[in-house]
């Protein structure tokens, strides 16, 4: 597996929505920006195409903004802003494996 695939593949994605995941059950905005960090790779290459051009835009977009909102103690709010990205990829991922 190269370093490409690692940041830009399904490894990226789904540590990202761990790290995601543990920022927001732990109350550590530093795991949400981490896991916005290791979502630019992908979220970058789907803007790249016409189809998510928007969409890989808005959801690296949805970490930070959640991780300000997780120090603020508002943690509904931090899950409402992270799960269009665990909507979105989990439809990807059985678009992939249902092809």
């Amino acid at each position: 597996m190269t370093i490409a695939e690692i940041f830009m593949g399904w490894p990226a994605i789904i540590s990202s929505l761990f790290f995601a995941a543990a920022g927001i059950i732990r109350r550590r905005p530093a795991y949400l920006v981490l896991a916005a960090v290791l979502l630019l790779g992908i979220t970058l290459y789907l803007a790249g195409t016409p189809r998510f051009r928007f969409t890989g835009i808005l959801l690296p977009i949805s970490f930070p903004a959640a991780a300000v909102v997780v120090h603020r103690r508002k943690i509904w709010l931090a899950i409402i802003l992270v799960s269009p990205t665990f909507i979105f990829f989990g439809w990807l991922a059985a678009i992939v494996l249902y092809q």
